[in-house]
């Protein structure tokens, strides 16, 4: 069974294009991981329906960081030249070791909330058009 989310920070790393992220927040969910959308669709035309078989394997990463963590500005940076069609590799390893590579992802900065009494997390996500997901059974 595959699994879903990764939260404990203690026992997991996360490497985009070879720089580790550092300084997650705290409590559960900070990487979460999602397959997105089935390799097959149906698809309709004028003239006649039709199949789309993608070759890829989609999905999203999503990253919760400490508003004052050191891997904010890499992120940002890249989720800038990724408008310029830049897309990035990244590598997820689990304290169980299961492994999560994203091939060809695009980075986004979905922002921060301000205010309030305690600090807010900083949320960055990977849409990747392709994964592979090794999962290590003891």
């Amino acid at each position: 069974m595959a699994r879903l989310t990764y939260y404990n920070q203690n026992t997991h790393s996360v490497i985009i294009q070879g720089v580790s992220i550092r300084d997650f927040y705290e409590g559960e969910d900070v990487i979460a991981w999602e397959p997105q959308g089935d390799l097959i669709t149906a698809t309709r035309g004028l003239d006649r329906n039709a199949i789309s078989v993608g070759s890829g394997r989609p999905g999203a990463l999503t990253l919760r960081l400490k508003p004052t963590s050191r891997s904010i500005i890499f992120l940002q940076e890249l989720a800038e030249i990724g408008g310029n069609f830049r897309l990035v590799g990244a590598l997820v390893t689990t304290g169980v070791e299961d492994v999560l590579a994203l091939i060809d992802a695009a980075v986004e900065d979905m922002g921060f909330q301000t205010g309030g009494p305690t600090m807010q997390a900083r949320v960055f996500k990977l849409t990747a058009a392709n994964y592979t997901l090794t999962e290590t059974i003891a």
